[in-house]
């Protein structure tokens, strides 16, 4: 029953990617999940309800496929995070997806807790490798932790913005992932940032 359920979360996730959040409906899902609507509504109560279980899923597994293979190395484990950002095959979805997510939440409050609990674990995994590499003299941030943290996530937001409304293209995903590290190396206070590793 519950593998069912995810299930149809997954396809939901989906259908939210291609249509965006106000476009999906039940219909929608319920073909790209080969089941009935009356299914879809024996699982979920209201479209609104999937929409954001769905985009909670996968949300949290997008943090747990980083959080498996983070690296123990602090500047690494903060590298890896842009990877999963830019690096990506579906980066370019995922970006869209998130965007069309937070301009949702301004219309629809019931949404803003969950963009809430995404934006926190991200900015916890970056505020735990700037922490561990302050601890490690590795790293020498020019603000906290923890607001070098939210500046790093607002970095990244920024540049998922930009890449949802085509203002950046990834076409060269290794110059595009430069200026990330780059960026994110000056509020961690890591050489990078200088131009030396």
């Amino acid at each position: 029953m519950e593998d069912r359920r995810v299930e149809l979360l997954r396809a939901a996730a989906d259908e939210v990617a291609r249509l965006g959040v106000d476009r999906v409906r039940l219909r929608d899902v319920a073909k790209a999940a080969g089941v009935s609507i009356g299914l879809l509504q024996h699982y979920f109560e209201t479209r609104d309800g999937l929409v954001r279980e769905a985009f909670e899923l996968a949300a949290l597994d997008s943090l747990r496929r980083h959080l498996a293979h983070a690296p123990d190395d602090p500047w690494e484990r903060l590298c890896a995070v842009l990877d999963d950002i830019v690096l990506a095959g579906d980066a370019e979805r995922e970006a869209v997806s998130w965007v069309d997510l937070c301009a949702s939440a301004i219309r629809h409050p019931e949404l803003r807790p969950t963009v809430a609990r995404v934006q926190d674990g991200w900015r916890e995994i970056v505020q735990s490798a700037l922490e561990d590499g302050v601890a490690a003299g590795r790293f020498a941030p020019p603000l906290e932790p923890a607001t070098a943290a939210t500046a790093i996530n607002a970095l990244i937001d920024g540049f998922e913005l930009s890449v949802a409304a085509g203002a950046l293209e990834l076409g060269d995903r290794v110059a595009a992932r430069e200026l990330l590290v780059r960026s994110a190396a000056v509020l961690a206070g890591h050489p990078a940032g200088n131009g030396t590793a």
